[in-house]
């Protein structure tokens, strides 16, 4: 007869690339609740999951808002969740890069579907629809399509300029 038990591989805070392939630590509320998971494709892309409750937390910890592009404090129960579950902001950081808006009115425009920031080219005038413009960052993660029109754009740049 074959056993069905399932092997638990343990890691920790201070080692969490301990891990087999494939796997990510999952930093519980104590030693015996952290343990290698099974990982997802991209944490950053997951909601944030206070887990389950435990009577051990609540836990101060960091998820990264896709919505938002930024790192957030949640309250974590201190058993299961997600991989989209960082013990400090440093680390959410790292692995989610967060995303400053660049637009001076409004948010930048997202995928639908993925809720994705919209990137354009500034050469071709046609990379942003009606009623966005191309902002031209200082890089390609910033040069992105915001709402309004080139025009408005400009007029809002020269009353800057104006200013200083």
């Amino acid at each position: 007869m074959a056993s069905n038990l399932l092997s638990i591989t343990k890691c920790s805070a201070q080692n969490p690339y301990s891990c087999p392939s494939g796997h990510w630590c999952h930093i519980g509320g104590t030693p015996e609740t952290t343990v290698c998971c099974p990982g997802a494709s991209d944490p950053c892309q997951l909601p944030v999951s206070q887990g389950v409750v435990s009577g051990m937390g609540p836990f101060t910890r960091w998820f990264y808002d896709r919505t938002s592009g930024i790192c957030k404090p949640f309250q974590y129960t201190g058993i299961g969740g997600n991989e989209n579950n960082f013990l400090t902001k440093e680390d959410c950081s790292a692995k989610c890069p967060e995303f400053f808006n660049p637009c001076y009115t409004g948010d930048p425009l997202r995928d639908l579907e993925t809720a994705s920031i919209r990137y354009c080219d500034p050469n071709s005038p046609f990379s942003c629809p009606n009623n966005y413009y191309c902002h031209v960052g200082e890089n390609s993660q910033t040069t992105v399509c915001c709402p309004g029109s080139a025009v408005s754009y400009l007029h809002v740049t020269l009353l800057l300029l104006l200013a200083i």
